[in-house]
């Protein structure tokens, strides 16, 4: 399915999925999980692995989110660092909410540099939330304990689909992959003006901290 080369942008700082928090996020939000593992990426970071043989169409993952903010604006860079904006306030609002099992997984991710040096609540959110339908100005932004680790393709091995009426996202198999090997998606989106004049790579670059390196994307 292709070659990639990638430094991931959802990453964990020294856990393994074995470790007491994930245990903890297994049981709180997984719904089928158990042909998966993290482990850390040669791509960079951490990345979903398969610890099965999977055909194309097959599920690989189903999760529900442990953090939800929906309605959420996007007011341009400046207001997402500010913790004064409308979104960092919902933002941080909807963190404050969560149990202390759920602010512990979230705090495990990183940002991309572009909201700062100092990790904080938006930063965080804003880098690793999936929105669940991009077109739609009302859409539930999420992050999945899983699914939000995985690693972008150009050429990806897998796709995603929301089931907005269990608020579930399930990622399944788009070619075969093989035991052992990253479970890849592609983080293009669907809007035609979601790059703002930017080539793909500089919009991963941009907003997520890496410059995709696959050969199949525009340089």
């Amino acid at each position: 399915c292709g070659e990639v080369r990638r430094v991931s942008s959802s990453r964990l700082l020294g856990l393994w999925l074995v470790s007491d928090i994930w245990h903890q996020v297994d049981a709180m939000s997984e719904i089928f999980n158990v042909h998966v593992q993290v482990k850390p990426s040669p791509l960079g970071g951490r990345g979903i692995f398969a610890k099965k043989r999977f055909s194309a169409g097959d599920v690989i993952l189903v999760e529900r989110p442990f953090f939800t903010v929906s309605s959420l604006p996007w007011e341009g860079m400046e207001q997402a660092n500010s913790p004064d904006s409308v979104s960092s306030k919902k933002i941080i609002d909807a963190f404050n909410g969560l149990d202390d099992k759920r602010k512990a997984c979230f705090l495990q991710f990183t940002q991309a540099p572009i909201y700062g040096t100092e990790q904080n609540i938006a930063g965080i959110f804003w880098t690793n939330c999936i929105d669940m339908e991009p077109t739609n100005d009302d859409s539930d932004m999420c992050m999945f304990p899983l699914t939000c680790l995985l690693n972008h393709s150009c050429k990806p091995t897998a796709v995603w689909k929301y089931m907005r009426s269990t608020t579930e996202i399930m990622t399944c198999a788009k070619c075969d992959i093989a035991e052992g090997e990253e479970v890849l998606v592609s983080y293009l989106r669907p809007e035609p003006d979601a790059y703002e004049g930017k080539t793909f790579q500089e919009y991963l670059e941009h907003w997520y901290g890496f410059r995709c390196n696959c050969g199949c994307c525009e340089g």
